[in-house]
């Protein structure tokens, strides 16, 4: 799974923060990745798994700033960040649908940090068996 950022001109985003909640035992998350237009801005990548959720679901907090780590307080480029992995379940079968939600926040680069507002996250319905897709955005209009 992927997360791009998409954002109009005037709108820099330093950091966001997502929670994914994926149906269990379907899917596990595995680990996150950063992608190279994160890379370039180094952009500092964090992932920890959320107790609680609905039961039949799992949750991950993904974080990724130019806030922290290196600092660099660059903004966060539009297109794809941050690659997700999950590990599927050997008795699904090739076609079943798979719902993943997603929530978050965003800041600006700025100091101190500003809220992003308006901000659109939408999850994705994965299809096993298919390649990858995009399918976590952030939306500012």
């Amino acid at each position: 799974m992927t997360v791009a950022l998409t954002t109009p001109p005037g709108v820099d985003v330093g950091e966001f923060e997502i929670i994914v909640t994926a149906p269990t035992p379907q899917l596990t998350f595995v680990t996150a990745e950063t992608g190279g237009l994160a890379d370039g801005v180094d952009a500092d990548l964090q992932e920890a798994a959320l107790p609680g959720g609905s039961k039949g679901t799992a949750r991950v907090r993904i974080t990724l700033s130019t806030l922290r780590g290196k600092a660099t307080r660059q903004p966060l480029p539009n297109g794809v960040l941050v690659y997700l992995l999950f590990s599927v379940n050997k008795d699904l079968k090739r076609g079943e649908s798979l719902t993943l939600q997603a929530t978050g926040k965003a800041v600006s680069p700025v100091n101190p940090p500003k809220a992003v507002q308006p901000l659109a996250v939408r999850g994705t319905t994965v299809k096993v068996g298919d390649a990858p897709i995009t399918s976590c955005f952030f939306y500012m209009h």
